[in-house]
């Protein structure tokens, strides 16, 4: 499911998936915006291994936010160095 909306989802759909594949992580570079209706934008890069290859690419995750708590995450990146994995 895209965009992943919930906390269960959000764990169990993205977090745990992609630590089950990726290891090392580092991230980089990393900028925070929180707009006005309280989203939060995080901009940045990683390095991580993936199937014993060190991958390196930018993303964006936006995080929506309501009276305090997330309510969806959205996950950009490159998607031609994601594909020719």
């Amino acid at each position: 499911r895209n965009p992943h909306i919930g906390s269960n989802v959000l764990t169990e759909m993205a977090f745990n998936r992609i630590g089950a594949l990726w290891t090392n992580w580092m991230l980089f570079d990393l900028t925070y915006e929180v707009s006005k209706d309280q989203s939060i934008t995080v901009k940045g890069s990683y390095k991580a291994y993936h199937d014993k290859i060190l991958e390196v690419n930018d993303f964006i995750h936006v995080w929506k936010m309501k009276n305090g708590a997330i309510v969806s995450f959205q996950h950009y990146e490159d998607v031609p160095i994601v594909a020719n994995r």
